[in-house]
């Protein structure tokens, strides 16, 4: 016989959801040459914190990434479409190209400019237009 017992934590800020669980999963197992013996066997499976964003941090990423993108839409010096922009506890990821090296590094300015980034790195490639 098997049992699956599942205990959830479910958080909300804002529009963020976050669900934390473990998942115990019993398995009782008697074999008919030992009638009455039994053996059981306990999986406990939890998800580690350490590397995981909280939801309050989760939505500030969201936050900063969205506004380096609007800066970036209303920048007419920079053609955004060719730039991608992610941000993991507080640090902006660039990526993409760009048309020339003022534009990328004026692309990682306006990200730097942002309030609540810690860092920016950049792996934006020079790469003119044809």
């Amino acid at each position: 016989m098997q049992k699956l017992t599942i205990k959830a934590l479910i958080a909300t800020t804002a529009s963020m959801l976050a669900l934390s669980a473990v998942a115990q999963n019993t398995h009782t197992d008697s074999t008919s040459s030992e009638i009455g013996a039994s053996s059981a066997t306990t999986t406990t499976t939890t998800t580690s914190s350490a590397n995981k964003r909280s939801p309050t941090r989760y939505m500030d990423d969201k936050t900063i990434s969205t506004k380096v993108n609007a800066k970036y839409l209303v920048d007419e010096d920079l053609k955004s479409r060719h730039l991608k922009v992610r941000t993991y506890k507080g640090v902006v990821h660039l990526t993409g190209y760009a048309a020339s090296q003022d534009q990328a590094d004026h692309a990682v300015a306006i990200a730097k400019d942002i309030d609540g980034v810690k860092a920016v790195k950049s792996s934006i490639q020079v790469k003119a237009d044809n």
